[in-house]
C-alpha cells in the first residue's frame, strides 16, 4: 500500500503537480511528475467517476494500481519526484498484468524507472 512518506495527500500537492508538472499518457493512464525537495518519491493515485460510476469498480481499479506502486518502491527508482497517476475509463476493463505494464512502460518514458537494460532515461 502506498502510505506514509511515500504518498501525497494534500490538495495542493495534486495542484502543483499538474500546474508544474510534465507527464505522458497510454490508453490506460496519465502520468503527471514534478521534482519535489525530497529524498524520496511521493505517488497520488486518481481514479475519478468518470472511469465508472459506481464505487465497487474504482475502488479495485485503485486497489490494482497501489499493489503496482507498491512493488515499483521496492525497485530502484530515481529520488525526489511528486508523481500523479491518473486512471483512464479503459483503464477499469485492464488486466493486473495490463496495467502493471501500462505503469511501468509511462514511468520508464519519463526516466523515473530504471529501463531493462538498467539504465535511466537522458534528456
Amino acid at each position: 500500500m502506498v502510505v506514509g512518506e511515500f504518498r501525497l495527500r494534500k490538495k495542493k500537492d495534486f495542484t502543483s503537480v499538474f500546474q508544474n508538472g510534465w507527464g505522458k499518457s497510454n490508453e490506460y493512464f496519465l502520468i503527471k511528475i514534478k521534482p519535489n525537495k525530497e529524498k524520496l518519491d511521493r505517488f497520488g493515485l486518481v481514479v475519478s467517476r468518470n472511469v465508472d460510476s459506481k464505487i465497487v469498480t474504482r475502488n479495485k481499479l485503485k486497489r490494482r494500481m497501489r499493489e503496482v506502486v507498491r512493488k515499483i518502491l521496492k525497485e530502484k527508482l530515481t529520488q525526489g519526484y511528486d508523481i500523479v497517476i491518473v486512471a483512464k475509463k479503459e483503464s477499469k476493463k485492464a488486466t493486473f498484468q495490463e496495467i502493471d505494464r501500462g505503469i511501468r512502460d509511462l514511468l520508464k518514458k519519463l526516466g523515473i524507472l530504471k529501463n531493462e537494460k538498467g539504465y535511466f532515461k537522458t534528456y
